[in-house]
């Protein structure tokens, strides 16, 4: 099955500059859509505006991130089951945690998850498109990357502007993607919903590089539906194992490397 990829101009949210939109089309209704982040240097971890930050986001460090593609949004529902992902996985979805098309997937995991990209790759015919971000990739997106604005969470201050958690107002349970505002570079829900594993070993400190063998899991970053103002900030850290059994709150988001996009790959084409 041929995709295709559109690309549409830049958009301006005030002084910034949402970059260069790609949709993967027949991956669900409305594509997969696609922001080109521009690789730079940010700090994360226990940065001032983090405000008590946990031991594990110290020390604050300096990270340099490669130009790459970032998913819009969480996978959803619908994505898992176009691609073909576990049927385990979509037997755990209820509509007390969050049911539908829209809403994300969840429940599967690492292993899962790694079995998913494989499947979405021959899905669109590269076997090293699509990939889970690392730790330092997912929080230089979460922060806005050269966009970044310096907020606590995804996008705002303001929790309820960007964020699902654990307030009895919102449900308690996972929500339709898109549904509240973006951050910088208009990316959705990388505070709240469902967290959102990183191809990275946890270890209870904010090291460059980490040990599979003293690692202690998977890191899941950013909070979820049933997670409080504090486990949502950017610089948030969880983990979750790898073989074990699928967190009913954690969830997925894929990137694309700009190197990994061979020089007219036949699946990309201009959008009017």
């Amino acid at each position: 099955m041929l995709l295709l990829v559109a690309m549409a101009g830049n958009a301006q949210n005030g002084d910034v500059k949402y970059p260069a939109k790609k949709l993967f089309r027949g991956i669900g209704n409305s594509g997969m859509r696609m922001y080109l982040v521009h690789g730079g240097k940010i700090t994360i971890g226990a940065t001032a505006e983090q405000q008590g930050a946990e031991y594990d986001e110290m020390p604050a460090r300096e990270v340099e991130v490669e130009d790459l593609y970032v998913c819009e949004t969480e996978i959803t529902q619908e994505q898992w089951k176009i691609v073909g992902g576990d049927k385990a996985v979509s037997d755990l979805w209820t509509s007390e945690q969050g049911l539908g098309d829209r809403y994300p997937a969840y429940g599967m995991s690492y292993n899962q998850a790694l079995d998913f990209v494989k499947k979405l790759n021959d899905f669109v015919s590269n076997t090293h498109l699509f990939r889970l971000p690392t730790e330092a990739e997912w929080e230089y997106i979460a922060r806005g990357g050269q966009c970044a604005t310096g907020t606590r969470y995804s996008g705002s201050d303001a929790i309820k502007d960007v964020a699902w958690y654990i307030e009895p107002s919102q449900g308690n349970a996972s929500q339709e993607v898109n549904k509240l505002k973006p951050n910088s570079l208009g990316i959705y829900d990388m505070s709240g919903n469902v967290s959102e594993m990183c191809n990275s070993w946890y270890e209870p400190c904010n090291n460059a590089v980490s040990n599979p063998k003293t690692a202690l899991g998977i890191v899941t970053r950013g909070g979820s539906y049933i997670s409080n103002p504090e486990q949502c900030r950017t610089a948030y850290r969880g983990f979750c194992l790898p073989e074990g059994k699928g967190d009913k709150t954690v969830g997925i988001r894929f990137v694309v490397s700009t190197k990994d996009i061979e020089p007219g790959y036949e699946n990309f084409e201009a959008e009017e």
